[in-house]
């Protein structure tokens, strides 16, 4: 069952006896949740966040952890496990072949969700919202004087395939072009920079810092069975 609709109340949802609930839940109240199936005997197999681990061990559920990066219908996309309570017996699972079914399911949805947003590139004569976000982003100051642009919603060439610009764009004279393919360099110079900067913070994760266990600890772990 799939209580976890717009305008659903799972609490009474009309639960058919031997169901199991397989669905995407509130994040923000899944412990919640969890002790409302957990006192029902209602068997769940739930999405959880990536991360998550206590919030379903504590609450006697199983973590099964499958480090999927899901593409959600909304474009976002989450790291994503999974919590239930059909595995009494155990706290935690990593389960590598859900991993690889999920990977290739969610590979076949990316190419459905992202296949109508083709990726257009301009003349320095067109200038856009995201060209000019994209300037300063990277640290590159950029202005367009009124008297040197003209509002335009497509280009000739799109007619045709009867395209549009998002958000409409802005047909720019020569010199402001010029002046616009120069600051797009310096940008993707930044950008490049940026870039290798965040490969050289990556790098220093190589290096991590190592937690020890204090005594306290090990005590604990010696009454474990």
């Amino acid at each position: 069952m799939r209580p976890f609709y717009p305008g659903g109340d799972y609490q009474n949802e009309n639960y058919k006896k031997g169901c199991t609930v397989v669905d995407n839940p509130p994040f923000s109240i899944l412990s919640e949740i969890l002790k409302f199936y957990n006192a029902k005997k209602i068997d769940y197999f739930l999405f959880c966040p990536g991360l998550l681990l206590g919030t379903a061990c504590r609450n006697g559920a199983t973590i099964i952890c499958t480090d999927a990066q899901i593409m959600y219908e909304n474009k976002a996309i989450i790291k994503t496990n999974f919590v239930t309570n059909m595995e009494p017996d155990l706290i935690a699972r990593a389960v590598p072949e859900l991993f690889e079914l999920i990977k290739e399911a969610d590979t076949a949805n990316r190419a459905e969700l992202t296949r109508t947003n083709p990726v257009y590139k301009y003349p320095p004569n067109l200038q856009t919202a995201a060209s000019l976000n994209y300037l300063a982003h990277y640290g590159v100051p950029f202005a367009i004087k009124r008297k040197a642009a003209v509002v335009v919603d497509d280009l000739d060439a799109m007619k045709a395939y009867q395209k549009t610009i998002f958000g409409d764009g802005l047909l720019i004279s020569d010199e402001a072009a010029e002046k616009a393919a120069e600051a797009a360099e310096k940008a993707a110079e930044a950008a490049e920079k940026a870039a290798e900067a965040a490969a050289n913070v990556e790098g220093s994760a190589k290096n991590p810092i190592i937690w020890e266990l204090s005594e306290r600890e090990k005590d604990i772990i010696k009454g474990l069975a």
